[in-house]
């Protein structure tokens, strides 16, 4: 059984990537599920995750200071 979920669709809802990786999982599974986003470069998708990760990345770096 796989534990990958391949994202295709592009909405930017964290809700989504957490049910996708649940239904993969299965009761009793040990391995860790992976959500795996493909982007094209260039694209607003990816302007949309850029923005993302360094607004994740501030907040962690605020909560360390």
């Amino acid at each position: 059984m796989d534990s990958t979920v391949e994202w295709f669709v592009a909405d930017w809802n964290p809700a989504t990537d957490k049910q996708a990786a649940a239904r993969v999982w299965r009761d009793g599974q040990k391995k860790q599920v992976y959500v795996y986003r493909f982007i094209t470069t260039g694209s607003i998708e990816e302007k949309v995750s850029l923005h993302t990760v360094r607004t994740a990345l501030d907040k962690q770096l605020q909560l360390k200071c």
